[in-house]
This record gives structure tokens, C-alpha cells and sequence, in this order.
């Protein structure tokens, strides 16, 4: 099987997503944070639980976020995560520039 790639972390297969997320996770690619911070409000539960566990592995915090939250507390724990990366120097906005197209 072939190794993820950042566009895995957003494959339709559920299974590919979690195992794109957690290569992310261990090799510590900060530029998936803002793709793992996305997954925070996914329905499955597994996906929410191993992209909260990389992005502390690649930031040293969860931030707050509880996977088993709701749906209204896990959306504002992913607009902090937004926001932090947003001030975040190197953050988001650099990182996708001429990326995918459109946000």
C-alpha cells in the first residue's frame, strides 16, 4: 500500500482519512494542521480522536478540544484551533496560498 499524502486527509474512505492522520501525526507535518483542524468537526468519532492526538503531537496541545463533545463545543474548539493558527507565523494563510483554490 502506498504511504498517505496530505490529500489523504481528506479521502472519502474513512479508513484512508485516519491513516493519513496519523502519518500526519507521526512525522509531525505542520503543514497538515490546518487539514487535521478541519477534521475536529467530522462526524465519526475515530477520525475527531486521531486528529486531536496529531495535532498535539505536531503542537504540544489539544487546545481544549474533547472529541466526544458536541457538536456546538467541538465547533468552537475548531474555530480556536483557526484562529491560533491564523496568528500563527507561517500559519494557514501562507500555507495553502495557491493551494486547491477556493476557502
Amino acid at each position: 500500500m502506498p504511504a498517505p499524502t496530505l490529500a489523504d486527509l481528506e479521502n472519502r474512505d474513512v479508513t484512508m482519512r485516519i491513516r493519513a492522520i496519523k502519518w500526519a501525526g507521526e512525522k509531525q507535518l505542520a503543514e497538515a494542521t490546518p487539514l487535521l483542524v478541519d477534521r475536529l468537526e467530522e462526524q465519526d468519532p475515530a477520525v475527531r480522536f486521531f486528529a486531536i492526538m496529531a495535532l498535539e503531537k505536531i503542537t504540544g496541545t489539544k487546545r481544549g478540544y474533547d472529541y466526544q463533545a458536541d457538536a456546538a463545543s467541538r465547533a468552537a474548539a475548531a474555530a480556536r484551533w483557526r484562529e491560533a493558527l491564523a496568528q500563527t507565523p507561517g500559519g494557514p494563510a501562507e500555507n495553502t496560498a495557491g493551494g486547491r483554490g477556493g476557502s
